[in-house]
């Protein structure tokens, strides 16, 4: 089924505190060469991302290691590391992403042990989990995937404890579920894939209803329902399979009544449609059971 190919989006923000960094030469320089990486990606020219990015990593790791209690500078530090990966997983280089993503892990561990109420911290930190779990999962290692899921999945859990009002982290809980869920479904763990489903809807629903307007917030609860459909065929629920795409489809129905050139939701639409019209063709092949 072809609802799998519905993206997935997370909010890292990872540069949007860039700004707010100090005036210093060998800052500046690193932002510099994270600037000029951001074009080369945009046209495709990753090698040339990649060197931009690392020679901003040597000027963050310089800094860290002549400053090593400016914690700010120790962040950034771990945010080139990130961005290193990040192009080195889409060039397919996914055991140099690992070592990436694995040290700027470390310098997050170490900056919330020096304080461990800061929520910012902790938030970076399980974005580095959910990094790990991607890059493990594409290399087919799935219980080490889960197992690095698990652990975002439990900080965020506490984060969004902290503060039930806050949006950003309540989604961060749902989309950590929903990975977790899809590494659990290529296990063939139907039962776990399920409970992390529906964790990560519930928080989908309390979250759009909280906020109505929302379009995002609606994809995202689309997206779930259609992951809930793929896992009901398999669990040979075809009834149940088919009302969770008819609500999928509704959602955006909704929101491409609103905006009706909007392409990814056109294209949304289009999926759901031709695997209503698909699974309806099965059951009736199939006589109906």
């Amino acid at each position: 089924m072809r609802c799998a190919a519905l993206g997935e989006l997370e909010f890292l923000g990872r540069d949007d505190h860039l700004q707010h960094l100090p005036d210093a030469a060998g800052e500046g320089a690193a932002l510099h060469c994270g600037a000029l990486a951001q074009l080369p990606i945009l046209f495709g020219k990753l090698d040339e991302a990649l060197h931009a990015y690392r020679l901003g990593l040597a000027v963050r790791k310089q800094l860290a290691d002549t400053n090593p209690n400016n914690m700010q500078w120790q962040r950034e530090f771990s945010a080139s590391y990130d961005a290193v990966g990040d192009v080195l997983v889409e060039q397919g280089k996914l055991d140099e992403a690992l070592t990436g993503y694995r040290n700027s892990l470390k310098i997050r561990e170490r900056l919330i042990s020096t304080d461990s109420s800061n929520t910012t911290w902790q938030r970076d930190l399980s974005v580095s989990y959910n990094k790990l779990g991607d890059t493990l999962a594409a290399q087919g290692k799935l219980d080490d995937a889960v197992k690095a899921y698990r652990e975002g999945v439990a900080i965020r859990e506490r984060l969004s404890t902290i503060d039930n009002s806050n949006t950003q982290w309540q989604r961060d809980v749902a989309v950590s579920y929903l990975k977790l869920g899809d590494v659990l479904s290529l296990q063939t763990n139907p039962q776990d894939t399920l409970t992390a489903y529906q964790n990560s809807l519930a928080i989908r629903q309390r979250l759009t209803q909280s906020d109505r307007g929302n379009s995002s917030l609606q994809r995202d609860l689309a997206i779930i329902h259609g992951k809930l459909a793929v896992l009901y065929l398999k669990l040979r629920d075809p009834a149940q399979a088919s009302w969770e795409l008819r609500t999928a489809r509704e959602i955006i129905a909704v929101l491409i009544a609103g905006e009706p050139d909007n392409p990814q939701w056109t294209k949304d639409l289009a999926i759901f449609d031709a695997e209503i019209t698909r699974l309806e063709r099965q059951t009736r092949e199939s006589g109906g059971n």
